[in-house]
């Protein structure tokens, strides 16, 4: 699978995170830049568990919930508050889920499997999705989102 546009989205992402370092505001949230990028790296690390299944032909399921939650991405803040350790973190599940995504064919790239997608209490996807759109979806909305999301919390 061509991972070209996926890794020029990580690219932005990790860019725009390492440039707000030094930032410690939080939105009306709480989310403060390195729990956003705790959150990617923990969505990453889902699916790359989710990629590893596909290719291996197993059954696998998507589903967000466990790593949106601040109460789930605390214990991973409380382990190393820092920005940049999060931010390695980040760029290593990343990297991950490229690798990954670089070994699927077309045939395993359009399996289609049960996703349930969150966003706080609004579900976005509650049905089946194949990896493609998946992988689609964190390069067009779910990586744009969190780099949007650091950028306000740098202007606030």
């Amino acid at each position: 699978m061509d991972t070209t546009d996926l890794r020029a989205a990580y690219d932005v992402f990790h860019r725009t995170a390492m440039s707000s370092t030094d930032c410690v505001a939080a939105d009306p949230a709480g989310w403060t830049v390195a729990m956003v990028v705790a959150h990617v790296a923990a969505n990453d690390r889902l699916i790359a568990a989710h990629l590893r299944h596909a290719l291996a032909g197993e059954p696998t399921a998507y589903d967000n919930r466990t790593v949106y939650r601040a109460s789930g991405l605390q214990p991973i803040l409380d382990a190393d508050p820092d920005v940049r350790s999060q931010i390695d973190a980040s760029r290593r599940s990343s990297a991950e889920v490229l690798e990954l995504a670089e070994q699927m064919d077309e045939v395993v790239a359009g399996h289609v499997f049960q996703t349930k997608i969150t966003d706080g209490e609004l579900v976005q996807v509650d049905g089946s999705m194949s990896l493609t759109g998946l992988l689609g979806a964190q390069m067009r909305v779910h990586l744009p989102l969190h780099t949007a999301q650091i950028e306000a919390l740098v202007g606030a």
